[in-house]
């Protein structure tokens, strides 16, 4: 990995305990939005990358119900440990959160009828 990629993962790690908590709730209206505009359906398999603290998993989870199932990545490890806690918090059973990074991204068994991702 390199000395860029490293610092940027560095960022993340030390906001993530407060990041979308506090403050105004930009990234959680974005994140609906992303998912209120999108074409997904109930039922649906979804993959969020970038999930951060679940701006846009939390609602993708909603969406799709509980047929669907949904799959938040992310290459911070406090963000994938603190959103992880918040999904067992609300005993949410039909979505986890994983540790990856998106350039190699290993999915190569599962099949995913949406990507989600924050800009």
């Amino acid at each position: 990995m390199n000395n860029e990629k490293q610092k940027f993962i560095e960022i993340w790690d030390k906001v993530a305990l407060t990041f979308g908590k506090i403050g105004p709730k930009y990234w959680d209206k974005f994140g609906s939005r992303l998912v209120e505009f999108s074409n997904i359906k109930e039922g649906a398999k979804v993959l969020d990358i970038g999930t951060g603290r679940g701006a846009s998993l939390f609602p993708t989870i909603k969406k799709i119900g509980k047929d669907g199932y949904a799959i938040g990545i992310d290459i911070s490890e406090v963000m994938v440990r603190e959103t992880y806690k918040d999904i067992s918090r609300q005993h949410i059973n039909n979505a986890k959160v994983l540790k990856m990074d998106v350039e190699s991204l290993d999915f190569m068994n599962i099949y995913l009828k949406h990507i989600t991702k924050k800009i």
